[in-house]
């Protein structure tokens, strides 16, 4: 019986690690997209803005994803 739980609970786990992860992707996407629009609308070319919101996608996401881990092993 207790195996049964387990393998429910794994698949739980699994489903909202999941969900945190596209919660996390969809966030940064929004970060890096309202850092490109105000980093354009600086006047800036688009391919300086389209790297400025690259850069922060990346920033964002680590920073959540660095969060979450160090949630989770508290």
């Amino acid at each position: 019986m207790e195996n049964e739980n387990d393998g429910e609970r794994a698949s739980s786990t699994f489903g909202v690690r999941y969900l945190w992860l596209v919660c996390v992707v969809q966030f940064s996407l929004l970060v890096a997209v309202v850092a490109g629009v105000v980093k354009k609308a600086t006047g800036v070319s688009a391919w300086d803005a389209v790297l400025f919101g690259g850069g922060a996608f990346c920033v964002v996401i680590g920073l959540c994803l660095t969060v979450r881990q160090a949630l989770r092993q508290s």
